[in-house]
């Protein structure tokens, strides 16, 4: 999967007006108690908010269970921050199926939501 995002909130512009957001995306699997646990995540792209991640492969069994193909997935957007995990800003997140995105005519582009924020930004599966 090849992933890039556009027009990303921007969650260091309060701390420095030249700093922009060093986006990266987690992808979440559900598992059977309806928690989500971490399958994957892509590399960090440092101070952009229109960022193109490294292909990443990933197996369906890491992003769905076995037994539900039509299983949701979520994939989060993180602003990564040098102080470690528990200090990373939420950007976004999306729920998606591997059917919809398989069925999808590519690029495909999918808002993020944010209870807090109104446009976080989009992500695009190309």
């Amino acid at each position: 999967m090849k992933w890039h995002a556009v027009k990303l909130m921007n969650t260091d512009s309060w701390f420095d007006f030249w700093d922009k957001s060093d986006p990266y995306l987690k992808f979440l699997k559900l598992r059977k108690d309806n928690t989500f646990v971490e399958a994957t995540r892509t590399e960090v792209v440092m101070n952009n908010l229109n960022p193109s991640w490294k292909d990443l492969e990933v197996r369906v069994s890491r992003l769905i269970r076995e037994d539900n193909q039509e299983q949701k997935f979520k994939v989060e957007c993180w602003d990564w921050e040098e102080a470690g995990e528990p200090k990373h800003q939420f950007i976004g997140e999306v729920y998606l199926t591997l059917p919809g995105l398989m069925n999808a005519k590519l690029p495909v582009e999918i808002p993020l939501s944010n209870p807090k924020q109104n446009k976080p930004g989009r992500i695009v599966l190309d």
